[in-house]
């Protein structure tokens, strides 16, 4: 199995890990199957809806459900299918969304070139793109299964 977790545990990261481990807890989780440009649409929509729930400034908003926007858009050109859940995690300091876009497709075969700047030709650059938009990006794959998880963070 193929990995690759960078974000929080970095440190250059914009975020702050070591605030939620063991003090984290989620009180909200949405999920969306993602089948179709409908569902895309719709996961952008639901995502952007928790951000602002969860008080997150306009801009915050965009960035996110662009991120999302591209994990769907892979989910469905690689594997043609996938489950996206979006989870909020707060402490007495942060709140932060953690999406998770899980898919049954090929797989990535070399997360390090599908990270490169320029591999992809989406509008929104791919992982490329969504690794830029958010505090944590971390990913599993092997054939059959991958999974993309985003988090982005907000003090409180």
């Amino acid at each position: 199995m193929r990995r690759l977790r960078e974000g929080l545990d970095d440190p250059g990261s914009k975020g702050t890990h070591k605030a939620f481990e063991g003090a984290a807890h989620m009180n909200k989780e949405r999920s969306v199957a993602v089948a179709t440009q409908d569902d895309l649409i719709m996961a952008r929509q639901v995502v952007r809806a928790l951000a602002r729930e969860e008080g997150f400034q306009t801009v915050e908003q965009t960035r996110l459900a662009t991120a999302v926007g591209e994990l769907a858009r892979n989910a469905l050109l690689y594997a043609g299918k996938g489950i996206c859940t979006m989870q909020v995690r707060r402490n007495e300091r942060d709140v932060s969304i953690v999406v998770t876009m899980i898919d049954e497709g090929p797989g990535i075969a070399d997360i390090e070139t599908a990270l490169t700047p320029g591999f992809s030709m989406s509008w929104g650059g791919g992982l490329v793109g969504a690794r830029r938009l958010v505090d944590r990006l971390d990913i599993s794959s092997e054939p059959g299964h991958t999974e993309v998880s985003i988090t982005l963070n907000r003090r409180l």
